[in-house]
């Protein structure tokens, strides 16, 4: 009975250390490194359009997420409008925003997507001929 009972216990006391010892592994699917910001840009006192601007050429598989503001500092007489295109496995895509012409802040996305190794996701700008506007847009890898 004596060693039984000896027994039982350095078993539990056994399980309890095993118990106490133990790490448990981070699960496949969470990554501390995400989201982080890829790319960036600020553009200030812009009067025109900008043309084709590479923001970001991905190297890997990535879900990515695109915002900005738009600050028009001296009124724009058509407005203008923001387009960021990417590449999926449908091809080409374009997202689009449009801000007044009116002096103010214009706030646009966040868009989601995803975009195919080596292909750019790029920027451009159509603005009317006058006046003045801010532009910052960043650009995450969600994925």
């Amino acid at each position: 009975m004596r060693r039984t009972a000896i027994g039982g216990l350095a078993v539990t006391l056994f399980a309890a250390i095993l118990g106490f010892c133990q790490t448990t592994a981070t699960r496949q699917t969470e990554n501390p490194g995400f989201p982080r910001v890829v790319a960036n840009i600020s553009r200030w006192s812009k009067t025109g359009p900008i043309g084709a601007t590479t923001l970001f050429t991905p190297k890997h598989f990535g879900v990515y997420r695109v915002s900005g503001v738009v600050v028009v500092t001296s009124q724009i007489d058509n407005g203008l409008v923001v387009l960021v295109d990417f590449r999926d496995g449908g091809g080409l895509q374009q997202l689009d925003f449009t801000a007044g012409g009116n002096t103010g802040d214009y706030s646009f996305g966040p868009f989601v997507f995803r975009d195919l190794i080596g292909a750019p996701i790029q920027l451009f700008v159509n603005s009317g001929p006058t006046g003045k506007y801010n532009l910052f847009v960043v650009i995450e890898q969600i994925m």
